[in-house]
């Protein structure tokens, strides 16, 4: 096949902007596009090697497309800037949304060209990181007049890499092709192809492996969440059950002594007769303020405030000490 791929169509005006990496990566702000990594002077060779590459596919009736969002697995991340780059807050230069996928009978490969990196002895001059080796008189009369260092980064290398590695998730597989010298890539088109090819059967059953393991993570996970449920319900169950005996014998206690202060009550009443009638009615209404405070001493309503258990679970008042019902 020839011309321009789908893929390629209008994807060097979304890459050409002016977001870089510090170290020289084009970071676009559109993410659906081809999964390309490179620096700007690489940019039209990388995606010409990307035209030639998905038509080449295709060709073979490969079919090469954007992966449908979350269908498929994680694309692994590059690290182009150096292993002391790689700290739990390290973002990759820049990721599509959706990974480039080449179909080769039933079996996904992702795939990612990028431009691979080296460690490079570099010097700061005026905000920039320029290589010992590109120093021009220019950038040495500004480093005789300010303060400047050198240190050593990983710079973009002009070389290609290819990457392919399966997208189905919970599967590791992964190859790629790395240019000695600049534009190699291109000739070993044919290998890639044939490589893809002979990895299906692995990669099938890299993706049944991944697949039984995910049912019986499921399944476990089924398990544990049962088990979780069992034993909640149980403490539940327990902590309703003593709520519920505790608040029964408080209901008990209280209704003993709410008893014996009403024969309290009653020996006041009996002293009173011999008062005047004026004293005896005073005393009388004190007493029956006295009796509602205490909620008289009728054993059926005290028990109608008691909660069973089943009463308890039901009403959501077992198992939960900060309740407003617990009944307390």
């Amino acid at each position: 096949m020839t011309g321009q791929h789908a893929l390629v169509v209008g994807a060097k005006a979304c890459f050409e902007v002016d977001r870089f990496t510090e170290y020289g990566y084009i970071r676009p702000r559109k993410r659906l596009l081809v999964d390309v990594v490179v620096s700007k002077p690489m940019l039209d060779t990388a995606l010409e090697v990307a035209n030639s590459l998905f038509n080449s596919l295709e060709g073979k009736g490969h079919r090469v497309a954007l992966g449908h969002h979350g269908r498929y697995g994680g694309r692994p991340p590059l690290q182009l800037e150096g292993p002391q780059r790689q700290s739990l807050g390290y973002r990759e230069p820049w990721s599509p949304d959706a990974p480039t996928l080449v179909f080769v009978k039933d079996v996904a490969f992702g795939l990612t060209l990028y431009e691979s990196s080296e460690p490079v002895e570099v010097r700061y001059v005026n905000g920039d990181y320029i290589p010992i080796t590109q120093l021009n008189p220019v950038h040495h009369r500004w480093i005789s007049r300010n303060h400047s260092w050198s240190s050593t980064h990983y710079l973009p290398t002009g070389r290609l890499t290819l990457r392919a590695y399966a997208a189905q998730s919970g599967v590791t597989w992964q190859h790629e092709w790395v240019e000695r010298r600049p534009g190699e890539l291109p000739h070993r088109f044919r290998t890639v192809r044939r490589v893809l090819v002979q990895s299906v059967p692995e990669v099938e059953q890299l993706v049944e492996k991944a697949r039984l393991e995910a049912e019986e993570e499921t399944r476990r996970w089924k398990a544990q969440v049962e088990r979780w449920e069992r034993e909640e319900r149980e403490r539940r169950e327990k902590e309703a059950h003593n709520e519920s005996r505790e608040h029964l014998l408080a209901i008990v206690d209280r209704w003993a002594l709410a008893r014996r202060i009403e024969e309290f009550f009653r020996d006041i009443e009996q002293r009173a007769a011999g008062l005047e009638e004026g004293e005896r009615a005073a005393l009388q209404e004190r007493l029956e303020g006295a009796r509602e405070i205490l909620g008289g001493i009728d054993a059926l309503s005290h028990f109608s405030q008691w909660r069973s258990p089943a009463n308890r679970l039901c009403s959501g008042i077992g198992g939960s000490r900060n309740s407003p019902e617990n009944g307390r």
